[in-house]
């Protein structure tokens, strides 16, 4: 990859990742969110459909899929730092450490997008603001460890499978 190809790149960049975020912070019923909360947020948006009955995923299964929850919070603290630096969110230090909130102009920005993608994204987002809005932190980082191992290992059954057929 070039140099200029890895400056131009979008797909998982903090941009993309700060566009959703923002939508995680307006449609959410909290009025702010930790960063373990967002990093969770994020995985589940995108990969529903490795839930029961939830909407389809919004992006194509990835074999080891899980390990995205690994490798996000970098570029996640990287579209939060975009996001504060344009005043689209707040960033709030509590008691239980530092939470994000959308800010006054997080809502104006936000009608500026109408694309099919944005509108799909933005059915996600309110379902996992419905489904997870009674977890604390806690309770929805136990839910991920208990079903991370399931999530994306349909691919290794399969190869599994494919090893079993090709063996006989």
């Amino acid at each position: 990859m070039t140099k200029q190809n890895v400056k131009n790149r979008i797909f998982n960049s903090p941009l993309e990742i700060a566009l959703r975020v923002l939508l995680i912070l307006s449609f959410g019923k909290k009025s702010s969110f930790s960063l373990e909360r967002l990093i969770i947020y994020d995985y589940i948006i995108l990969n529903s459909g490795d839930l029961e009955d939830s909407p389809e995923s919004l992006h194509p299964s990835l074999p080891n899929r899980s390990s995205q929850l690994l490798v996000k919070r970098e570029l996640l603290q990287k579209a939060l730092l975009i996001l504060a630096s344009k005043e689209l969110i707040l960033i709030k230090y509590a008691k239980s450490g530092i939470q994000y909130a959308p800010s006054k102009l997080t809502e104006p920005f936000l009608l500026y997008f109408e694309s099919q993608y944005y509108k799909e994204l933005k059915e996600r987002v309110v379902w996992v603001a419905e489904t997870f809005k009674n977890r604390n932190d806690k309770s929805l980082e136990k839910f991920i460890s208990l079903n991370l191992e399931k999530w994306g290992s349909e691919f290794l059954n399969e190869s599994y499978m494919r090893e079993e057929l090709n063996y006989e």
